[in-house]
């Protein structure tokens, strides 16, 4: 079975496998107890959507609704594919840990890379930690928190950072020529925040990205 994308004389050593902690994790950890910062014992979990909004690029919706149509999936035949050398299978997903408290909001993200290949699994995660505050005073207490954007407000441009992470670390990591998975919608929340930019990207590397969409929240569910 062809795909159109196909890899040839992969080196499984290629594929990241690791667990990476962002630099200013610790650090940012530290800073935010130092500056005696109550937040809840239990977070506020989400897990594969990030609700943007970019205010400098207009996009066209269109609704596809009505243009579905329903395929029975054979799970026989994407067992083959897996085992095909000459194609690389990836997916991506995140979850996200918020603790708010009186002076700001904190982030904990996990993003996650899976490549499977040849009947193996390789996984890779990335770990980050994010703190944004409207207080001046706050922000001079706390190296590397971010300061709220006086139109997003605190949940948005808290939301931004975290999908220009979610972008550098997909584009970084994906191997050329292979197949991504995207858990969640082409456009998320309210937002109209996409990766078109990030797509033309990798697509120049022989990359077919794939979004996928089951219950979720967005806009307008799309499979590219």
């Amino acid at each position: 079975m062809r795909l159109g994308f196909e890899a040839s004389n992969i080196n499984p050593s290629v594929f990241n496998k690791a667990i990476q902690i962002d630099g200013c994790f610790i650090e940012l950890m530290n800073n935010i107890k130092s500056a005696d910062i109550h937040l809840p014992s239990k977070p506020v979990i989400v897990s594969g959507m990030i609700d943007v909004d970019d205010l400098k690029i207009h996009y066209k919706i269109q609704v596809i609704e009505d243009d579905l149509v329903s395929r029975k999936l054979d799970p026989v035949q994407g067992q083959i594919i897996t085992l095909d050398r000459s194609h690389v299978i990836m997916a991506y997903d995140e979850s996200i840990a918020f603790f708010s408290s009186l002076e700001g909001k904190v982030a904990y993200v996990s993003h996650s890379l899976v490549t499977m290949y040849d009947g193996q699994y390789y996984p890779l995660n990335r770990l980050s930690l994010l703190f944004c505050t409207r207080s001046s005073e706050v922000l001079s207490r706390i190296s590397g928190a971010i300061p709220a954007d006086e139109k997003w407000g605190i949940d948005t441009t808290i939301n931004v950072e975290i999908a220009k992470q979610k972008r550098d670390f997909i584009v970084t990591n994906v191997v050329p020529n292979s197949i991504l998975l995207i858990d969640g919608p082409y456009l998320a929340g309210d937002g109209s925040f996409t990766f078109n930019e990030s797509i033309n990207d990798m697509i120049k590397k022989g990359v077919l990205p794939i979004f996928i969409v089951k219950n979720s929240a967005g806009i307008v569910p799309i499979i590219i």
